[in-house]
């Protein structure tokens, strides 16, 4: 393999950036010494969970469709792309296994004409793999945007009927996806049907029977590229990942270079200060950075060994959530003119609406991450959860220009009331941009571009709004 770890050495691969991230934590987080040892360890803890892969392994029932993958094929050097792996009986004392299922690979146009309106018609995945393969007369079937190869595979032997594979030592198939310089994404699935020739010359799709109830082991790569050559240049970040999540890695860290160098300016700046705002502020870009660097080490991970450890990546996303409820708190403190036109203002009916937001905001979001299809990487449409939370959004910045009105009509001063004014334009901008481009990017981005444009947005949206109040 072209990873640079390689398959082998994932954990300790996994460890040493989890270690890395460790390290920079003990430096940015706003806890003391041993808070700080705890969410180092939890954090490594979580590394032998793994998961939202290029490389997918697991056990199939054989009695349900299940899908496998997405993967968007991509790549401006490779022309082929490949799907290889091994399908196995999981009781390896069977030999061989009989082959009465089918792993199929399917481009898009392919599955929302045939597979994705099977619920609408009423239809099961037997009629519509008659439709998709109704020319072929072998089980191992190759029609236009479609790959079908039966399985399970006897252990240590190649697939049935591998005449469209290509050779790979150790695996026992080896699917080529052609024409990739054009992205596109693809479904990787199980069916429980298999081609019956008994009856005519072309197959006939029936329903598995799967008698013995034997499960099905599969473990299975999906690159850009060929498994057997060597990756050149900067190639290695495109290889083992979906189109849509190519090169965030690039983005994640130009902010975590950004912010530490940001960071340690600001610390100096405010040396000696000890200022609950001052506390606040930074607390939350130490939060923020901790958050980003959290997704880079997925992607990172991900990247290397074609499987990253989505728990922290989710960890995260939680940790930058409460970054923003923690600025949130304190523009809204500020909008009520504390430290500008007053020295102390009432904490108790503040405390207690801002601490319920953040529970909900952050509830939401761990019910977002603990309900979603591991398997789908590209949402049609905003999920429920992320809608309540653009909507509580909203709501707290109408509370925000509500306070900072206030303040602006108790002001006497000229130039702190140009301060409220700068800062009611600035801020209303930063509540606004995140449910305007939620709906904008959901809506008129094309689905392969929405996770990196989103990600650009936030991250550069979030990093002005600290420099600016900095």
């Amino acid at each position: 393999q072209s990873s640079v770890c390689g398959v082998h050495s994932l954990n300790s691969c996994s460890f040493l950036l989890s270690l890395l991230l460790c390290t920079t934590s003990m430096h940015i987080l706003p806890f003391r010494g041993f808070e700080k040892s705890v969410a180092c360890f939890f954090l490594i803890l979580m590394i032998p969970f793994l998961g939202e892969s290029a490389r997918v392994s697991g056990y199939w029932d054989g009695k349900n469709l299940q899908p496998v993958a997405l993967f968007a094929f991509h790549s401006n050097v490779q022309h082929v792309g490949y799907v290889y792996g091994n399908v196995t009986s999981a009781n390896l004392e069977q030999l061989p296994p009989h082959s009465e299922a089918t792993l199929v690979l399917l481009n898009d146009d392919t599955w929302g004409d045939y597979f994705n309106a099977m619920e609408e018609e009423s239809l099961g995945p037997c009629p519509a793999m008659q439709r998709v393969f109704q020319s072929c007369k072998d089980p191992q079937c190759v029609e236009n945007g479609a790959v079908a190869q039966p399985v399970p595979c006897t252990v240590g032997q190649h697939c049935e009927g591998t005449t469209y594979h290509h050779s790979l030592p150790g695996y026992q198939f080896a699917i080529p996806v052609y024409g990739i310089k054009e992205p596109r994404l693809w479904h990787l699935l199980f069916v429980p049907c298999h081609c019956n020739q008994s009856q005519t010359s072309n197959c006939t799709w029936v329903e598995s029977t799967n008698e013995n109830g034997e499960s099905i082991y599969y473990h299975i790569w999906l690159v850009n590229g060929n498994p057997n050559s060597t990756q050149t240049d900067f190639e290695f970040l495109s290889y083992q990942l979906s189109y849509e999540s190519q090169y965030i890695s690039v983005i994640l860290a130009a902010y975590i270079v950004l912010y530490l160098i940001f960071l340690p300016i600001l610390l100096c700046g405010h040396r000696g200060h000890s200022h609950a705002v001052i506390r606040i502020f930074i607390a939350s870009i130490q939060l923020e950075l901790f958050g980003i660097a959290a997704h880079f080490l997925h992607v990172a991970i991900y990247t290397f060994v074609g499987e990253g450890v989505a728990p922290v990546k989710d960890l995260g996303v939680v940790v930058d959530v409460v970054a923003q409820c923690m600025f949130m708190a304190l523009l809204i403190q500020l909008g009520r003119g504390w430290t500008v036109t007053k020295v102390h203002v009432e904490h108790k009916i503040f405390l207690g609406v801002m601490v319920t937001y953040s529970l909900v905001d952050v509830g939401l979001t761990i019910s977002r991450l603990a309900t979603r299809d591991p398997v789908v990487t590209i949402e049609d449409n905003l999920p429920w959860q992320t809608l309540v939370v653009l909507g509580l959004r909203l709501f707290i910045m109408l509370w925000f220009l509500y306070e900072l009105h206030l303040s602006y009509l108790q002001e006497a001063k000229t130039s702190r009331q140009h301060f409220y004014l700068v800062m009611g334009c600035v801020y209303t901008v930063w509540f606004l941009y995140l449910p305007v481009a939620a709906v904008i990017v959901s809506q008129a981005v094309p689905p392969l571009w929405q996770y990196r444009t989103i990600t650009g947005i936030t991250v550069t949206a979030d990093f002005l709004s600290y420099a600016v109040l900095a």
